[in-house]
């Protein structure tokens, strides 16, 4: 790799590392937001968001901390005044970009952030949440950053086309362009091309020119490794066009868009075509933008062209100068302090090496064995604290964990307990309820049973009264027709006598006499005629015999039997002696209890 490839690179590290992604300002960016927030008709969520910005904007670009502590104070009033808590995620957005030694602090944001997150339901400031949470993580070197910054990605596609859906698109995709990490089976040429599309959505020319350098940058990247002439020509052809558009619309662009177009198509000439002309011209367009910046990447861009112009010039004791001027203004600005990023360290490694490259090439090999040493010493500082850096994360991301694992094992008990609370409380309810009901339903069958046994016995007597006046009306029948039997007796007709008399004698003990008696007592008991035949020997029952038991089982007396059936007193006596043989039952067995059992089932 060239030594201009090495300062391009480190370059771009700078740019990558210690802004975290984020797009410098120009003047009129800065205008606009203090037109914002001076504007009385503009919306207090705006200017939230506008203060935070320029929080971020007077420290990252301006080095004025007071300046951009102010902004962030007064960004925090206005939450607070205004009770606007979801856009409370724009200041602490600024303090998380702001914070880049503190890993215990800027997890401490990023929980804070995660927090707004969940209580807003506004999918606007939920991705800008994911988004800048996970430029963060990236920034760190934590791969769940990316994850974050898919969730922004799918929240915002869900959304109705508008201009914040499109920079916001436009934002998380250049956070994954710029990204050194990526999902697996992803390739950053795809998120370049996803970039220029959000970036035309937008209509920005800005952030068009943008997308399309990045895209150009990583042609001119593969052509360095492939020698393919596509590769080249692509990266030519995008350069090109954001020159035109520069041309065309120079109010529409900024400055940092403008100095790295120059810088990516002096590059190109250089290396692809080896051309010094072309490569001084772009060079001597963007140095006087450069020569008054305190900006660090813009210092160390401009030591790149400068460098750029002493080696086509052969003018090495120049680009000597560059560089060791460069990585002056770095230690003294920016290792005065214990907090130092490694980040830094990558780019004075990278520096040193360029510088050890440039005396072998100009046969200064004690000078460059120096360098490289330096080189090689301060790569180990890098990857030591690199991995230390790595370490904190990674014990910050694990009390996390366990804090977030307490905590959702404390809700997951309490949830348990409340479950098991309103499942007691139920279950007594319920219990309670049960008996109550238990107890009514059970005076209620009791009372129903009561009421079925009392007209059930005001019934039985009714039919039982219904028999006896049955059976005295056809005892009454039975004497009427003995009184004719009788008066026939004396009539002439010795043959009709005969007939008649015995007609009348069978019609008085005939079977049809019970089956009145029969149908009152089927009332009374329906299946208490069949019982009596199941329960008798075959065939010993009679339909006397039936009389009988019936009115025994209705419990009347042997004279209300006898008065009742007209025969005697001791004829009952000896009928129920055989209707106890004929059921077969045991002496101690009283035949009346044993009729009543039947009757009642």
């Amino acid at each position: 790799m060239s030594n201009f490839k090495f300062l391009a690179v480190a370059s771009l590290l700078l740019l990558c590392c210690t802004k975290n992604f984020a797009q410098q300002r120009d003047v009129r960016d800065r205008d606009s937001l203090l037109w914002v927030i001076s504007d009385s008709k503009i919306s207090d969520e705006h200017k939230i968001e506008a203060m935070s910005l320029l929080a971020v904007d007077y420290c990252s670009n301006l080095g004025d901390s007071a300046k951009s502590a102010f902004y962030l104070k007064e960004a925090n009033k206005l939450v607070e005044k205004n009770f606007h808590s979801a856009y409370k995620i724009y200041p602490l957005a600024a303090e998380l970009e702001l914070e880049e030694y503190e890993v215990n602090k800027i997890y401490d944001l990023i929980e804070e952030i995660g927090a707004e997150i969940n209580r807003t339901s506004l999918a606007t400031i939920k991705a800008y949440g994911y988004s800048v949470i996970g430029n963060k993580k990236i920034y760190l070197l934590d791969y769940q950053g990316i994850d974050d910054v898919y969730k922004a990605i799918s929240i915002m596609l869900d959304e109705k086309d508008s201009p914040e859906k499109f920079n916001l698109l436009y934002k998380c995709y250049l956070i994954l362009c710029k990204s050194p990490i990526t999902r697996d089976g992803v390739k950053k040429r795809d998120y370049m091309y996803k970039l220029i599309k959000w970036a035309e959505e937008t209509e920005d020319l800005d952030k068009i020119c943008t997308a399309k350098q990045i895209l150009s940058t990583a042609y001119a990247a593969n052509y360095t490794d492939s020698k393919l002439k596509t590769f080249r020509d692509s990266s030519l052809l995008l350069k090109n066009q954001i020159y035109d558009i520069i041309a065309a619309y120079p109010d529409k662009i900024k400055t940092e868009t403008f100095i790295v177009n120059r810088i990516g198509l002096a590059e190109d000439y250089l290396n692809f075509e080896h051309n010094l002309e072309m490569t001084e011209q772009y060079v001597n367009e963007a140095l006087p933008y450069l020569e008054t910046s305190n900006n660090l990447s813009e210092r160390i861009q401009m030591a790149s062209l400068n460098y750029f112009i002493n080696m086509a010039q052969k003018n090495y004791g120049g680009a000597e100068k560059s560089v060791l001027d460069c990585i002056d203004y770095i230690e003294n600005t920016y290792f005065k302090t214990e907090k130092t990023n490694f980040r830094y360290q990558r780019i004075i490694w990278t520096l040193y090496s360029i510088l050890g490259n440039l005396y072998v090439q100009t046969g200064q090999m004690e000078k460059a064995i120096t360098a490289k040493d330096k080189a090689f010493l301060i790569y180990r500082q890098y990857e030591a604290e690199k991995a230390m850096e790595y370490e904190k994360v990674t014990s910050v991301k694990y009390g996390l964990i366990e804090k977030e694992m307490a905590l959702k094992f404390a809700n997951s008990r309490n949830r348990l307990y409340l479950i098991i609370t309103l499942l007691s409380i139920a279950a007594v309810v319920f219990l309670v309820m049960f008996i109550i009901f238990q107890t009514k339903y059970l005076k209620k069958k009791k009372d129903e049973a009561e009421a079925r046994t009392q007209l059930k016995a005001i019934e039985v007597e009714r039919l039982k009264k219904g028999a006896i006046a049955g059976n005295l009306q056809i005892d009454r029948k039975n004497e009427v027709l003995e009184q004719i039997r009788k008066s026939v007796k004396k009539m002439p007709n010795e043959l009709n006598n005969k007939k008649l008399h015995k007609l009348l004698k069978d019609e008085i003990n005939s079977e049809r006499n019970f089956q009145d008696f029969k149908t009152l007592l089927l009332d009374i008991s329906p299946e208490f005629y069949n019982t009596l035949k199941e329960r008798a020997a075959p065939n010993q029952l009679t339909a006397l015999d039936m009389k009988y038991c019936a009115c025994i089982s209705l419990g009347m007396s042997n004279k209300d039997i006898a008065n009742a059936l007209q025969v005697g007193y001791d004829t009952v006596k000896v009928k129920k002696s055989n209707l106890k043989k004929a059921f077969n039952l045991d002496p101690e067995i009283k035949l009346n209890e044993y009729l009543k059992g039947l009757y009642k089932e």
